[in-house]
């Protein structure tokens, strides 16, 4: 899956998970807000340290855990540094709040470039389990089911894919799996 694409999805899974609140912000969710207009602008040095903080005032703090994780994800797959932390930030998430948005599809991604394929396809299923209508969840487990070696489910991921209207990252998928 090609880094922009992968960019962008955590992006907006970062926004979308991130509530904002005008009035009454206490100073963590105003580091949780600070963090996120660095994150989303692809300032991760900016904002790791700002997540870290808000971490400090709120360890308990679904969204400054998925947040850094977030940021040690863009080092992950921009710089191949930071991947096990991205991991275990997400993971942190995921105790504290096992329904919060993309958390198991993050790790499973940064499982990915720790070469944890069955982990990957494990966050995956259980993202999928939560949330079955949304095409990048299938579009990753294929690609996670075909390092796998497991073609067949591959190709019906792709299918769902298709299904859902969604895109998926590799043209080899066209090859490998035709329309049906």
């Amino acid at each position: 899956m090609g880094k922009g694409f992968l960019h962008i999805m955590m992006m907006l899974g970062l926004l979308m998970a991130l509530p904002l609140h005008v009035q009454s912000q206490t100073a963590y969710e105003r580091l949780i807000e600070k963090g996120m207009v660095h994150a989303s602008a692809g300032e991760y040095p900016d904002a790791i340290p700002i997540f870290k903080e808000a971490i400090r005032l709120n360890p308990d703090g679904v969204e400054g855990h998925y947040g850094l994780g977030y940021c040690y994800s863009l080092r992950c797959y921009e710089e191949n540094q930071d991947c096990e932390a991205a991991m275990q930030e997400f993971t942190i998430a995921i105790h504290i709040d096992p329904s919060f948005r993309h958390s198991y599809f993050n790790r499973a991604v940064a499982r990915t470039y720790l070469d944890d394929w069955e982990g990957a396809l494990s966050d995956l299923n259980r993202q999928i389990h939560a949330d079955d209508r949304k095409a990048m969840y299938f579009s990753r487990r294929a690609e996670v089911l075909y390092h796998l070696n497991r073609y067949e489910e591959a190709c019906a991921d792709i299918q769902v894919v298709r299904q859902l209207g969604g895109a998926y990252a590799h043209d080899w998928f066209d090859t490998l799996c035709p329309e049906r």
